[in-house]
């Protein structure tokens, strides 16, 4: 396996049965780009559903599929950082994250990967950068998303960064390794303002080079239920904007104490 062209998509995964045909679907005939291979790391977080079965039979059928077992739920952090581990583990370059509920177009991940390409430590697909927008998103979650993004970006500005709750982003493996390594630890570790932590602690701490790729979020394709509970992800945002920091190089951001 060649390193230097071997990219992994880490899909996080807990009670997505619902969600996992049309997940096989987008990536039947997917192709990262020239040069690239593409490795599938899906992550089981203690699904009770039906999902470990069907992950058993994708991974029969296509060998680009490598999965990892949690056997009792974990959170989102742990999911995300243990596809990451095994991606790295596998020689992969290039870490690619997003939901595995079909609501990420797995098109924009070839935009995300030239963008490393062309410097980036870390490629955002955003859905407020020019050409990116939100389809069936729910009101109460726009409301959320767009008072998130405006408290963290005046908070923890990051320059050129509008979208800071996505999971849905690609790394260099070298930006990643203090994730590998257990250096790493999360003030908020089980709920989704892990993203946001993780994005703030590599960009703003570690100095990776953020970008945005603009993304249609497509949330009219979702199945399985929603994960985000509301009150506790505003809670940890505010969690995190009383962390201690400090502006990071050139005005990139916050670096968060450890």
């Amino acid at each position: 396996m060649n390193s230097a062209h071997t990219v992994a998509v880490v899909l996080p995964m807990f009670n997505e049965a619902a969600s996992l045909a049309a997940m096989r679907r987008d990536f039947a005939g997917f192709d990262p780009g020239p040069g690239r291979r593409c490795l599938l790391v899906a992550v089981d977080d203690g699904s009770i559903d039906d999902t470990p079965a069907l992950l058993a039979a994708w991974a029969q059928q296509d060998d680009r599929l490598k999965v990892v077992t949690h056997p009792q739920n974990r959170g989102l952090a742990a999911a995300i950082f243990s596809g990451m581990a095994q991606a790295l583990s596998l020689g992969a370059s290039r870490v690619v994250t997003m939901d595995a509920d079909a609501t990420h177009p797995v098109g924009t991940i070839p935009r995300l990967l030239d963008a490393l390409d062309a410097g980036a430590g870390i490629a955002i697909a955003s859905r407020f950068a020019p050409g990116g927008k939100e389809v069936g998103l729910a009101p109460v979650r726009k409301v959320l998303s767009r008072g998130a993004r405006a408290y963290l970006r005046l908070r923890f500005p990051l320059r050129g960064v509008r979208d800071y709750s996505t999971s849905f982003r690609a790394y260099t493996a070298e930006v990643l390794r203090p994730v590998a390594g257990g250096a790493l630890r999360l003030t908020c570790p089980g709920s989704f303002a892990a993203s946001v932590e993780l994005l703030l602690r590599l960009a703003g701490g570690g100095g990776a080079v953020p970008v945005e790729v603009p993304m249609v979020l497509r949330y009219d394709n979702k199945q399985s239920p929603s994960k985000l509970r509301a009150l506790r992800t505003i809670l940890d945002y505010l969690r995190l904007g009383l962390q201690p920091g400090r502006r990071g190089p050139a005005g990139r951001g916050l670096k968060l104490s450890s």
